[in-house]
């Protein structure tokens, strides 16, 4: 019957399937990227071709810890407790900064044809998302390659539309003997944001005058919109030391193998925040007007200039060297970072001086010990006493068992968002403590058996948040929170289980509002059709359900969510229906999502207080890569 079902869903798609089949016809050799982290360690990773969750177009998807929005961009809400590790200088907009392209992000690639992907996902209310990438070497030793990644969603709501751009530009050249490395990018990111304030109804979902056009829904703000600009440029270059090796490129007789190298790391970084409101009905929405009554055009400026020399050996071998003769890999250097941070009248300018090391183990043959040590601290008089420490450690005899574990000790400084804040709607200036953060780690599991447990442990002195009036407060007792997760996955001939569960407490749960367990399930029967496995497809349901809880509001002058205590939000399992398809190097999904809406007495589900997440809405989505 499963068979029958696919067979029926292939014959739909037979012009999409002939029209790919058309343009690749022959094999291609592998294509593989790496980044700028791996560039240092000579490991060069594949390009990601798999089936397997190719349905899960949203960026919130691939995030360790699931967050909610209301739409597709909105600045998302963590599901369970997610602290950013950092020292020195932050300009404190980092929410929003999940959805950007970062530094070490940018993808530097190796490959003898020009390669071009591209993916397409279109659904209901213009939802959709465009990726492209292209990468082609100019000569033997020099590429250049362009990615770009476009999300964007009208919404279901009246002035919800939010949508991000994502676009690097980068380069990479290599000297003929492999003495010197020259890698550099320009990135930019933007956020785009409607902020209606969510709806002013209680019976979203159940007044047949919205059913027809959720719309027609009043919503607290008409105009109101927050953007962010982001724009980075920034090289790194390294000299290789170490013999000469014979090259099997007849070209190239003999090249650099690396044993040490030197690198600087440059970079510029402009962050421009906007928010602006226009309706006078806003003093209804907010309760304070510092500079005018009328409208709010609020900017925050920050810039960054950063320098950074450090010097390391390389131990591993690589995908186009042979072997060395180390055993541990170590890398030592210092940072320095200008910091300007501008909003109204508060001008600051900001100094960070950081000495930081790693080390870790780099066997050239498999090994049962795995191990690594990181370590940073600042030494700028502004973030005297910073400093951020990891560990992390695996054992793993066999297929049948493994333990790993993590330890971060962390202590960071208030960021200017919330040590000076000067806007039209909010103001402060606080004087707060370092926050110390102690994250430990536990993971076990039997490979062979597809089975993970694990716990992450946290102790938080000075936790830092924003209290119910959406002002920050620093919390003067040690919170405590645990998190235990396991998963196992089970697979019987062509059919997949695929289930995780989370389960999180806190000592202080009057400041951490958030679910107290969430579960994940996917099940699907996979199969391949016609002769030589030239084709594969998926068909399956997913299920979602996080438990009720006291979720957080959202401020939008502050693109922030703070505590409140007045409503339970309630929830309720989410069923996708999903079809995954892969002819060669094309892809295909279709997606149902929020399949079960309207279900017995289920009409919708909020991602916060007045924020309705969206309704039932198909998607589709294509992807293709060419080897020319």
């Amino acid at each position: 019957m499963v068979k029958k079902i696919i067979l029926y869903i292939l014959f739909l798609f037979q012009s999409i399937i002939i029209y790919a089949q058309t343009l690749i016809t022959t094999p291609n050799p592998i294509l593989r990227y790496e980044t700028r982290y791996t560039t240092n360690d000579l490991n060069l990773k594949k390009i990601d071709t798999l089936l397997e969750n190719f349905h899960q177009y949203d960026p919130k998807a691939k995030w360790l810890i699931p967050y909610i929005s209301a739409n597709l961009g909105n600045t998302p809400r963590p599901l369970f407790f997610d602290p950013t590790l950092a020292i020195g200088f932050q300009h404190g907009y980092s929410s929003i900064e999940k959805y950007f392209l970062q530094t070490d992000d940018v993808k530097f690639y190796n490959t003898k044809t020009p390669y071009t992907s591209a993916q397409y996902v279109f659904g209901a209310k213009e939802e959709s998302l465009v990726e492209f990438s292209h990468s082609q070497n100019v000569s033997p030793q020099f590429n250049l390659a362009v990615d770009y990644q476009r999300p964007v969603s009208e919404g279901f709501y009246a002035h919800q539309k939010s949508g991000e751009h994502n676009l690097s530009i980068s380069q990479w050249y290599k000297s003929k003997s492999n003495r010197y490395n020259w890698l550099s990018a320009y990135v930019f990111n933007q956020a785009k944001i409607q902020e209606n304030g969510g709806v002013k109804v209680n019976d979203i979902f159940t007044n047949a005058a919205y059913a027809q056009d959720l719309s027609t829904a009043p919503v607290w703000l008409q105009s109101a919109e927050n953007k962010f600009n982001q724009h980075k440029i920034f090289f790194i270059q390294t000299f290789y030391l170490g013999p000469k090796v014979a090259h099997q490129d007849s070209t190239i007789k003999k090249m650099i193998q690396p044993k040490y190298g030197l690198t600087h790391h440059f970079e510029y970084s402009s962050s421009k925040i906007y928010y602006k409101d226009d309706e006078q009905e806003g003093s209804s929405y907010f309760s304070e007007f510092y500079y005018s009554i009328d409208s709010t055009r609020d900017k925050t400026f920050s810039k960054s200039l950063t320098n950074e020399l450090y010097f390391q050996n390389y131990a591993v071998k690589s995908a186009d060297s042979s072997s060395t003769t180390f055993k541990y890999s170590w890398k030592g250097g210092v940072r320095y970072i200008l910091n300007h941070y501008q909003q109204y009248n508060f001008n600051v300018t900001r100094h960070d001086l950081q000495l930081f090391g790693s080390l870790k183990n780099a066997s050239l043959t498999p090994t049962k010990f795995d191990y690594s040590l990181l370590a940073t601290i600042d030494l700028s008089p502004n973030y005297r006493g910073d400093f951020l420490t990891s560990a992390n450690f695996k054992y793993q005899p066999n297929i049948y068992f493994y333990i790993a574990s993590s330890a971060n000790i962390n202590r960071q400084s208030p960021s200017l968002k919330l040590e000076n804040f000067e806007t039209n709607h909010f103001q402060w200036k606080n004087n707060f403590k370092k926050m110390n953060i102690i994250q430990v780690s536990v993971k076990s599991g039997i490979p062979k058996w597809h089975i993970d447990i694990g716990a992450d442990y946290y102790i938080v002195d000075n936790y830092l948040y924003f209290n119910q009036n959406a002002l920050p407060e620093q919390l003067d007792k040690t919170l405590q929170v645990i998190r235990f997760f396991a998963s196992k996955d089970f697979y019987l001939k062509n059919f997949v289980f695929k289930n995780k569960a989370i389960y999180q407490a806190s000592n202080q749960q009057e400041v951490l509002h958030q679910p107290q367990f969430y579960i994940q399930s996917q099940w699907y029967y996979r199969g391949s059709y016609i002769k030589k496995k030239a084709l594969h497809a998926q068909l399956g349901i997913e299920m979602t359900y996080f438990a009720n809880h006291y979720a957080d509001a959202y401020n939008p002058a502050t693109m922030e969510y703070y505590l409140q205590n007045k409503e339970k939000l309630k929830y309720y399992p989410l069923i996708d229906v999903f079809f995954n398809l892969q002819v060669k190097r094309t892809r295909i999904f279709l997606k149902m999502q929020h399949l079960n809406q309207g279900w017995l007495k289920e009409k919708g589900y909020y991602s916060h207080p007045g924020s309705p997440a969206s309704p039932r809405a198909f998607r589709l989505g294509v992807s293709w890569q060419f080897y020319d």
